[in-house]
């Protein structure tokens, strides 16, 4: 009870240090938790759901994973997906963001086999979480990329964007009725990075600088398909919203890369021996449709990083970093957490979201991910953690203006965190959030869900990767249970109604909709899953917010090259288009793609997410190039073909840190904004690729055609938002720690957002830290009030455009190749036990206080 504890005290009045923002969260703020499929449902090959990389990974390769862990059971909420609702309602949340397993809904990544078993688990999460008043947000993707689609290539092959777009469509036409909040695809950039360009993450692919590339093409193709084939599909009779946040912020609303991104990577590539750029090329077609494919901005936000601009490193390395020409790094001063990679740093956040709000003409933004791991049921640390962002946000509301409109907290529940398995200050702003600001937590299918074989689900990259290369994952853990919430989400949705939240960000697994990820076969039965969650949901008085894809991508899409195959954009729109006609009439904001700079950089460029394929600087950005246009082509779809039937919104999540300047050196400015550049926006150089002797750019050249296509392919910004680093120029590269707690950081990328994309409105997707599991999560607190009184001093004092703040996450999930070692959640899930016990730690009780009062302190002013 220690979590409920917590989340009561935020979402009541609160009494903190003066410090604390005395301003309140305006009335519609949405206030929820967030989880992701893989996280926490388990059940992994249950009721026909397919495999995914996490899956795969964590059976094939377990010791990649701390302790071995798996997410096969997970919290178990595919089963306890009610207790998780109860749990929700208790905190008192409007909204849950939960991510939809893709190999749930089509266990082949295909759509030539629809799981019915699996769409009828997320009907019945969506149901359970609108019966208790919590507005369930759906996140098509959240990590767990069917195996099959890995098989062919992942998120590399473009061709995936087209099975995104296949999933999509099913998941708009089975949850979309109830589900008014999508999000295509969580943290692409992470999905990019991690799992192809730096091997951190399913699937595991170490390729930076190529496969990395690849894959966020393909993942901003594949948004864009959701995104169309919602907006062109079902907003019209649905009447909700899509979008997407993460590096590809640029070409959701200009349609292409940064220029700086494009010339970096040509250059270097050149150099490096390539006959072409490691980046893709998008055509003017793509461009133009995927520029614009956002109904808001959701934004995951935990920590800030700072920067230092590097001397040109050597040639004979290939990589993202190599292209950046920059280091990150934290202060040491900073407040670290049991996070590595976490400091509380909420001025980072509240900077973060004053940059969204000027650079992109200050969107609507949801928070979609905020939180903090531990260990503790007194989960103090959560409880500042939490005081603190909250604090932030509502700075950024009110003195910055930042149009934030929801905050979803990560995660209602400990639960696997990839590949930790389950291992895992400021002043505080006295300012209120305004009254329309949403609060809310969002989740991801792949780390939730579980079932990952039932009911029809297709394999996804996790499945794969969990399955194949166990190790791989901390503990050798894998998604196949997780959290059950496939089984649990009614469980799920109750949490979100007891924590008060407005909106619940989940994201729809592919391959649950599509098996196979194609549209030959639509898994009837894992788009009855998302309906049966988002009616939970609407019953509930919680908003669906739907992600299309959070890094789960089908096994058979990549088995065809995954992102880094463009071809993958037009399967994701296809996917996209099939979620908008199932959820359209009932999900009003979608995402597209959460994260894809973490889909492409370490899917294809790191090999440190699903599918762990190492190909930096080359499959990194053809999977960047493919994301773009997938994203475009969804925004178009559902803008064409939905919007005016539906009336929801589409954009989506982009992820970075704050990285500020190590001195006030021209150097390290500059490098702090090429750092901002690549991490969050696609807009601007790319020389690198010449030098390192690659006959043209690494980096795709997106045609006139489709730069036209991409650009503006957003509604709103969705960011997540977690640290802050220090960057500054340097001779080489060198090791960049992290988990720092450094919430300034994210309201000076707030103010950046603002000031760089004429403040567009800005929901932060995800927010959060982890820690260890304990019930008493301090940290958690700590966290929560450092970054959301850094989002108060951006919307306050910054004017920055956030409307929402959506904590990572509900539960306690699998964390990707940390496997169950990292615990983000709210809730802590008993991973041991079959039931997956949910337990509310202290935050609970904190964030629930702020979602009712919309104040971090016990007196608010306006």
């Amino acid at each position: 009870m220690q979590l409920f504890k917590c989340m009561c005290y935020i979402l009541s009045s609160v009494s903190l240090a003066a410090a604390v923002s005395n301003k309140s969260f305006p009335a519609s703020f949405k206030f929820g938790t967030a989880t992701a499929s893989y996280q926490i449902e388990g059940a992994w090959n249950e009721d026909g759901k397919g495999e995914n990389i996490w899956d795969r990974l964590t059976h094939t390769n377990p010791t990649a994973v701390k302790n071995s862990d798996n997410g096969d059971i997970a919290c178990d909420s595919y089963h306890k997906y009610r207790e998780d609702v109860r749990l929700l309602k208790d905190l008192g949340v409007k909204a849950y963001r939960f991510s939809i397993s893709w190999p749930r809904i089509l266990p082949t990544g295909f759509t030539n086999k629809v799981n019915k078993a699996g769409i009828q688990y997320y009907k019945n999460l969506i149901k359970e979480l609108q019966d208790n008043g919590i507005e369930p947000m759906a996140t098509l993707y959240h990590w767990d990329l069917p195996q099959p689609l890995q098989d062919i290539g992942g998120w590399p092959n473009d061709i995936l964007a087209d099975h995104f777009g296949n999933y999509a469509r099913i998941c708009f036409e089975a949850f979309g009725d109830s589900v008014k909040t999508w999000f295509t695809i969580n943290e692409p950039h992470q999905i990019c990075q991690l799992g192809y360009g730096s091997a951190n993450m399913a699937p595991l692919i170490n390729s930076s600088g190529v496969a990395d590339y690849l894959c966020a093409y393909t993942v901003i193709k594949a948004h864009a398909k959701a995104w169309h084939i919602y907006d062109d599909e079902f907003r019209g009779k649905q009447g909700g919203r899509i979008s997407i946040f993460g590096l590809y912020a640029n070409a959701i609303f200009l349609g292409n890369w940064p220029q700086v991104v494009i010339d970096r990577v040509e250059y270097r590539s050149k150099k490096e021996g390539y006959a072409k750029s490691r980046l893709p090329k998008f055509t003017e077609e793509e461009v133009e449709y995927i520029k614009g494919t956002y109904d808001f901005v959701g934004y995951n936000t935990y920590t800030t990083s700072m920067v230092r601009k590097i001397q040109e490193p050597s040639f004979n390395e290939t990589g993202f970093e190599q292209d950046t020409g920059s280091l990150t790094y934290k202060d040491p001063t900073w407040e670290t957490t049991s996070s590595d990679w976490i400091n509380i740093v909420p001025w980072g956040t509240r900077k973060f979201l004053s940059w969204l709000k000027n650079t992109y003409n200050n969107p609507e933004i949801i928070i979609t991910e905020n939180g903090l791991s531990d260990d503790s049921l007194e989960d103090d640390v959560r409880i500042h953690y939490y005081t603190e962002y909250l604090s932030a946000i509502l700075e950024a509301i009110h003195t910055d203006k930042v149009n934030v409109s929801g905050y979803i907290a990560w995660s209602l529940l400990d639960n696997y965190e990839w590949l930790f398995g389950y291992t895992l200050t400021a002043a505080v702003s006295n300012k209120s959030f305004p009254a329309s600001f949403k609060f809310g937590t969002a989740t991801a299918s792949y780390q939730i869900e579980g079932a990952w074989n039932e009911d029809g689900k297709g394999e996804n990259i996790w499945d794969r990767l969990t399955h194949t290369n166990p190790t791989a994952v901390k503990n050798s853990d894998n998604g196949d249970i997780a959290c059950d919430s496939y089984h649990k989400y009614r469980d799920d949705v109750r949490l979100l109604k007891d924590l008060g939240v407005k909106a619940y960000r989940f994201s729809i697994s592919w391959s649950r909709i599509l098996p196979t990820g194609f549209t030959n076969k639509v898994n009837k039965a894992g788009i009855q899953y998302y309906k049966n969650l988002i009616k939970e949901l609407l019953d509930n008085g919680i908003e669906p917010m739907a992600t299309l894809y959070h890094w789960d991508l089908p096994q058979p899409l990549q088995d065809i090259g995954g992102w880094p195959n463009d071809i993958l954009a037009d399967h994701f729109a296809n996917y996209a288009r099939i979620c908008f006609e199932a959820f359209g009439d009932s999900v009003k904001t979608w995402f597209t793609f959460n994260e894809a700079k973490q889909t492409c950089q370490q899917g294809y460029g790191t090999a440190t997410m699903a599918p762990l394929i190492k190909s930096p600087g080359v499959a990194d950005y053809l999977c960047t190039y493919t994301v773009l246009k997938a994203h475009a082509k969804a925004w178009h779809i559902y803008d064409d073909e939905f919007r005016g039937k539906q009336g929801g919104r589409i954009s989506i999540v982009i992820d970075s840190d704050w990285f500020e300047p190590a001195t006030d050196k021209k150097s390290d400015l500059e490098a702090a904004e090429t750092r901002r550049q690549f991490s969050v926006v696609i807009d601007r150089v790319d020389y690198r690729s010449k030098r390192e002797g690659y006959a043209k750019s690494r980096l795709p050249k997106f045609t006139e055609e489709e730069v036209e296509y991409i650009k503006g392919t957003h509604d709103f910004l969705g960011f997540n938002t977690y640290t802050t680093s220090l960057v500054s120029k340097i001779k080489e590269p060198s090791f960049n720690e992290t988990g720092y707690i450094v919430p300034w950081g994210t309201r000076k990328f707030l103010s950046w957002l603002k000031n760089t994309y004429n403040n567009p409105e800005i929901i932060i997707t995800e927010n959060g830290v982890s820690d260890d599991g304990r019930l008493d999560d301090d940290v958690r607190i700590h966290y929560y009030t450092e970054y959301l009184s850094a989002i108060l001093e951006a919307i306050h004092t910054d004017k920055v455009n956030v409307s929402g703040y959506l904590a990572w996450s509900l539960l306690d999930n699998f964390e990707w190749l940390a496997g169950y070692t990292e615990k983000f959640g709210l809730y802590h899930v008993d991973f041991s036990s079959p039931n997956r016990t949910r337990t509310a730690k202290k935050s609970v009780g904190f964030f629930k206080k702020i979602v009712a009062s919309h104040c971090l302190v016990e007196k608010c002013v306006t």
